[in-house]
Parts: structure tokens; sequence; C-alpha cells
């Protein structure tokens, strides 16, 4: 296909030439503003794309036949003529737009590995791409995004022979070429080098001119290794001026942070084969490298269990419950007794059982296939002789295709930080990296796993940057920074025992958001006047049923028991599009949108998470919230369910609220409060929708919620609640925002409830506001038409500075 690929190209650079750079001496930075690249643009490339495949349609034919992919030419002829076909009466409105449209369409008429693989590239291109225009740079990173995306659904690294070695050196190339000062046109057609590494500083700062270094850290949230950044690399044998290796990197932050330690792989290829050549049983030999990693993966979770860390020993426990997955150890045996070398064997396995896990359509589920890699890679590596004690003198930045979240609980290792080239948010190791306050960059490109282990490394989460091989001054700047947060959150802590009370004497209540016992734990260590959201859904995104009454104790129980003595909301399942267990997503077409009529309409399944809250509740001061309420129809409907299992037990009903995140639940918020004990506004999905902003996507960020039409919901809501008085919350993102706070407390909300880690924050902001300004610049905000406006405004007036 390179020949094909050639072509792209050159018709690709020919509608770049009109866009000539003109001098400048500001480096890449004033070419990029010169460069934008606009929807007409990207649209026209994707034409001369589809061109292209239809003139080599039968080279394409001609080269896959040999593979027995006889009509892969006919496959994607046809697959780009839809794409074209799509585009016209297409209403764009970013350049990622236009990606994600034409993945879409490849996916839905393209056959075979092509239309996935082809689709999911455009469109993690396209979702990296959030504005009208796009700049070179921006272009290179999506670029990234595309190839990561190969990576992940196609399983393929470098050098296996696959779309990914045409695509990685290309895009290498290209972001070279912009880096170095290339006008976009010329940076195109740049060949691509192979194996070449990521450029190293810009080209204007000299040789010992200025770098880029991270801004202040985010906080990290609590956790015991919140000081492990406490580490000096210079034994590292790096002198003062910038090391001639230095590489950079960007990511994601599944886990915000900013660390500095050195480089490890977790995950580098092992030299040996390991062929079966009769010697000893290989049944027996895979069977046993089973059992052991499943015997090390228990006797850390017990240690962690005898420390407290329930939820980092149950993410243990059932990785290695996977280990003993007598299905997949049968699969490697059978292999291996076919021939393949041991490690192989296991590997075909894994693979196989992993491949049936990400297929899931979602994405919560979909990333639990890491952990069964991650047990591939230790039985691997047992079968090797090789145990995963890392040894390294002093802290470590943790690297590899897929960090898992074993790796990050490792007995005897101390880990500054972890980068990984696939993996997301909701992965295990994401939320293990999140209770440990560990920073974690996912996302990034294939190139940062090929550098020997001990390089110094820095991590900013903040920025999603990666230095490799950075100069004193960057890792003394970085360490700065560090102490820079620590002091302040130092200083923000300092501040738990007053209460969150503005200056003219109004008092907010500050709660949290949590699911699990180190979200309760943080939640007292912060002082949080209880929870305002917990969250009951996560532990069952992998159930194949409803859950039982005593699946939702087990859950409920030890979280309830450490928050004794604090008033909890307990959120019922809230089961939507982005968390769909497979008991509801087998067979289902087209969007679930929202899962209350779902558990409506298994009122037994209701019934017996209502009973374990009840049966569970101790010493706490419980209330039950119903999430994703339309009518007040259904909040009758969930009363009478609670009053009857009430009544059972012979207990008094607790308070019943409602949360409100639908414009149709705003428009009967007056009605849906006459028959709640309190209303909760949840601010992440009433943003996404009044906006038409999917949950999912990236430009669905807490500061929206400062959008005029948002504000005018919350507005009407918090006034439909105290017309019946009843106190209503703002529980999503928006609570910890400083756009949105003060605007939250002029409205006359009574409650926010956040993150624990943002707790601090939030209550330092609340003592230095006036809430007499913040009334009247809310009621102002409301008079405004966009949410730059309304920001504008609460920069000017309801910015306090913090410690």
């Amino acid at each position: 296909m390179g020949g094909a690929g050639g072509d792209v190209g050159a018709a690709v650079g020919q509608l770049m030439a009109h866009h000539q750079p003109t001098e400048h001496d500001g480096g890449i930075a004033v070419r990029i503003e010169e460069e934008p690249v606009d929807i007409a643009m990207v649209s026209a490339w994707i034409r001369a794309i589809a061109a292209t495949v239809e003139e080599h349609r039968d080279q394409l034919t001609q080269l896959d036949s040999a593979i027995g992919d006889a009509d892969h030419g006919a496959n994607m002829s046809r697959g780009f003529t839809a794409v074209v076909v799509a585009l016209e009466d297409f209403q764009p409105s970013t350049v990622g737009d236009v990606l994600v449209k034409t993945g879409s369409t490849l996916m839905s008429t393209v056959g075979g590995a092509s239309g996935p693989l082809y689709g999911a590239a455009f469109r993690a291109a396209g979702k990296a791409l959030t504005e009208a225009t796009a700049s070179p740079q921006q272009l290179v990173e999506a670029l990234h995004a595309a190839t990561a995306a190969v990576t992940q659904l196609g399983a393929a690294t470098l050098g296996d022979k696959t779309m990914l070695d045409a695509l990685a050196p290309a895009v290498t190339a290209l972001e070279e070429a912009v880096f170095h000062g290339a006008d976009l046109a010329s940076a195109w057609r740049t060949p691509p080098r192979r194996r070449r590494r990521r450029a190293l500083h810009h080209p204007a700062a000299g040789p010992q001119g200025p770098r880029v270094v991270p801004g202040s850290a985010q906080h990290r949230p609590p956790g015991p290794r919140g000081d492990v950044h406490r580490v000096d690399l210079h034994r590292a044998g790096r002198g003062g001026g910038r090391p001639v290796n230095q590489l950079r990197f960007t990511g994601r932050a599944a886990s915000p942070g900013t660390a500095v330690g050195l480089l490890h792989r977790t995950d580098r290829p092992l030299p040996t084969a390991l062929p079966w050549n009769g010697i000893g049983n290989p049944a027996t030999q895979i069977t046993e490298a089973f059992q052991g990693v499943a015997a090390d993966l228990l006797s850390t979770s017990e240690r962690l269990r005898a420390d407290d860390r329930f939820e980092d020993a149950d993410i243990l426990e059932v990785i290695s419950y996977l280990a003993m997955d007598t299905d997949l150890r049968a699969l490697a045996v059978q292999h291996a007794k076919s021939g393949l070398p041991l490690a192989l064997a296991v590997q075909r396995a894994v693979d196989h059982h992993a491949a049936a896990l990400a297929a899931i359509p979602d994405p919560t589920l979909a990333e639990r296939a890491a952990d069964v890699r991650q047990v591939g890679k230790r039985v691997i590596a047992r079968l090797h002789g090789h145990d995963h004690d890392l040894g390294a003198d002093g802290p470590m930045v943790l690297m590899a295709n897929e960090i898992g979240a074993a790796d990050l609980l490792e007995p005897a290792t101390t880990v500054a930080a972890a980068v990984s080239v696939t993996g997301g948010f909701n992965s295990h190791a994401a939320i293990v990296a999140r209770s440990l306050g560990i920073p974690l960059l996912v996302g990034v490109h294939p190139a940062v796993l090929d550098h020997a282990d001990g390089a110094p490394v820095t991590v900013d989460g903040e920025h999603g940057k990666i230095i490799i091989n950075p100069s004193s001054a960057e890792q003394a700047a970085t360490g700065e920074a560090m102490r820079a947060a620590r002091q302040r959150r130092e200083a923000l802590a300092a501040e738990r025992h007053l209460p969150a009370q503005t200056r003219d004497g109004h008092t907010i209540t500050l709660r949290a958001n949590i699911a699990t016992t180190i979200d309760a734990r943080a939640a007292t260590t912060t002082n949080a006047d209880g929870v305002g959201l917990l969250r009951t859904e996560l532990p069952f995104l992998d159930a194949t049923e409803w859950p039982s009454e005593a699946q939702h104790r087990s859950v409920l129980r030890p979280v309830l028991r450490a928050l004794a003595g604090h008033p909890v909301t307990v959120r019922t399942l809230d089961y939507a599009d982005d968390k769909l267990p497979p008991f509801l997503s087998g067979g289902r077409t087209g969007r679930l949108g929202r899962g209350l009529p779902l558990m409506l309409a298994e009122p037994d399944a209701f019934a017996r998470q209502f009973r374990a809250v009840l049966a569970t509740a101790g010493d706490c001061d419980v209330r039950i919230m119903i999430p994703m309420v339309a009518t007040p129809g259904e909040l009758d409907a969930c009363r009478h369910i609670l009053n009857r299992v009430a009544h059972d037990l012979g207990v008094a009903p607790p308070p019943l609220g409602a949360m409100i995140e639908l414009p149709e639940a705003v428009a009967a918020a007056d009605d849906i409060a006459s028959r709640a004990d309190f209303l909760s506004i949840g601010s992440n999905d009433l943003t996404g929708q009044i906006l038409g902003l999917d949950r999912r996507d990236p430009a669905l960020t807490p500061q929206l919620a400062a959008h005029p039409a948002v504000l005018r919901a919350i507005a009407d809501t918090i006034a439909a609640a105290h017309r019946q008085h009843e106190r209503v919350s703002v529980c999503g993102d928006a609570a910890a925002h400083p756009l949105v706070v003060p605007l939250l407390a002029g409205l006359g909300c009574d409650v926010l409830s956040t993150a624990p880690a943002h707790l601090d924050q939030v209550r330092a902001t609340i003592r230095r506001l006036d809430h007499t300004t913040c009334a009247n610049i809310a009621h102002h905000a409301l008079t405004l038409t966009t949410a730059e406006q309304v920001w504008d405004v609460v920069r000017e007036h309801c910015s306090p500075r913090l410690p």
C-alpha cells in the first residue's frame, strides 16, 4: 500500500500549497498561528484520500490477496465512497467532527479488520481536534492519537509488519519537520525515517536557552505516596546543560500530579523464546507459572488488606482470579502442545481472552482486558525465570505499553509516576494511581518505550508532558513546582477545621463524591460534612445479571462503616451508555440514554438495593438519591418500592431525593420537588444535555456549567427546591471549579459535593468570597449569552487569591 500512501501524501501536500509561511523570528508558535487547518481543508483531504484509494483499488487487492483478503481494494473503495457521500450533507462544527464522521462511516461499511482499524484511527484523531481549526502541532498530536488507537485495537507493535510500521514513522517524521520549522506543506512531504527519535527542543531556544517546564502541579489526591518525589537525580550522571538525547512526549492524565524519577520499563521484551522441546510437561510448566502469579497477587492483596487498603486489595484479588482461570490455562496448554513455544502459547491464549473482553461495547468493561494482559505478562516473565521485584534504587517512573494495577502496587517499590501507551481513565491502574496519588499519563506515543532503564524522567500530569533526560535546570524546576504544590496543599489543609463560610457570614455545606472505602477515608480526612454522592454501580460494571442483595451489602458495608456518624447520600445504580454491564448491553441496539426506566422495569432489582442500603446503614444518616429522574411519576414509583421495603424491614423509610440532570426534569422541577425530600443537580449531565454534548465528549468541561443557559436551569431548580423548603446540592465536577463555585453560591446552592481531593480548595475559595457580590454576579450572568462572557465577569469580581 506504499504507493497509494505516497500519492495521498502528495495530494494533501498540494492542498496545503496555498498556506505558505511568512518570515518570522518567533519560532513555530508564530507559524502555527499563520497555518490553521480548517474544516474545508480537512474535508478536501478526505476526498483526496478517497480518490487515491479508488485509483489504487486493484493494487490494494493484489497486495493483500496473498494473505487471503482478496476484496480489500473493493472494500476500501466502497468505504471511502460512502465517506464522501456521508460528508456531502454533514454540517461539522469542528475539524475533528469530519474525522470522527469518516471513522464511523468506515467502521460501518468496511468489513474485516480494516474497517475497525482505519475507523478507530480516524475517530481517535478526530476526538483530539475539538475546534474549528487546527494548528500543525495539533494535527501531529491527533495523528499520535490515531497511532495509539491502531496500536491498542490491533495489538500491534513496531516491527510486526502491520500498518503501524508505515503510520508511526510517517507521523514521527511529520512531527520533527513541523517542530523544526518546516511549513505544513513541506512537512507533510517529509519522508519517514525508521526508528527516528522525537524532536528534542524548540530551535528558537538555542542549546542553552529557555525550556518548557511544568507549571504548578495539580493537587495530588490523598494517598500514602504523596511525597515520593523527594529524589535527587543528579546521581544519574547528568550535567547542568541540556542532554543531547533529551526527548519529550505528551499524554492524557488518568491521574494528576507532577513527579520526577528513574525510568523503568515493566514490559521490556524478554530475549529467550522458551521452546518446548519435550523436556518437562508443558501443561505442568504453564500451570505452575499461572499458579505462581496467582499466589504472588493474592499475597500482595493480603498485605494491602492488612494495611486497611481494601480497594487496592480487592483489585489485586480480582486479577489473581484471572490467573486461576482454568479456560485461560487450558488454551495456553493446548497451544503449547501444538508446538508453539511456551511463552508464545501463553501470549496467544491471553490475546484470545483479552480480545473477547475488548470487543465489549462498554469502554469500562473493555478495559478489563488490560487485567488479562497483565496476568499474561507476569506468567511469561515467570516462565523466563524473572520475578517482578524491580529492585531499583530510588523512586521510579514506570513505563509500559499497558501499565497494570499490580505494577503500581509492587511490594518494596517506590513509584513516582507511570506512563502508558494504552489505557484509560477507568482502568484498574488509573483507579489505583489516583488512590495513591501517583501521576499516570496514558495515550503516549509508543516511542516513549524505546529507552534504557535508569534514565531520569519528569512527568507533568497537569499539562500531560514527559521529559526523558531532563536538564538539571528542568529537574530543579520540576522539583520546585512539586514543592510549591505540596506547600499549597498543606496551606489549604490547614483550614480544614474552619467552616465553609463566606466573608459576610453565608454558610455552604461541603460534602464528598465517593465510590470506595479509600474515598470515604479521604472524605473524613478532609473534614467533609458527609457524602453528597455515593456511587453504587461501579463494582457491578462486569456483572452478568442484576446484583443480589448480598452483593450490594458486601460493597456498601465497608464504605458505610468508614462513614459512621456522617450523613451519606447513596445514589442508586446509575447505568448509562458509557457504563453498561453485560446483562444490559447484550443484544442491545441504539443508545440507552438513561438507566432509570430499566430499573423501574425490574422492581425486584430496585428492592434488593434498597434493602441492602437499609440493612447496612448502621450509624450513618443515610438518604437515597435517584439518578436521571425525568418525571414526578418516576420518583413516585421509586418511593413506592422504598416504602414497601422499609415496611417489610420494620424501619422508617429514609429521605428520598431526585437528581436533576435533564431539561425535562428542570421543566418539572416544582412537581418533582413537591414529591422529593431534597434535590441534587448533576451538573455534568445537565450541562451536556442543555448544550448538546455527549457526556464522553472532551469538550464537556466543568466550567461550561457557567454557560447562561445552564445557569438558568440551575437557578430554576434551586428556586423550585426552596419553594418546598428543601435543600439543593450540586454534585458534579462544576462544584469544584473556581469559575463556577461563586456562581453556585450566588444562586443559593445549599450544598456543594465534589471529589475529596478538591474539598480543601473549595473551602478556601468560599471563605474568601463575599456572598452578596456572588449573588449580584450570578444574576447578572443569567442575562449574558456565552460562557466566555460569564467567565470574564467571574474572573474580574470573584477570583480570590488562595494560599
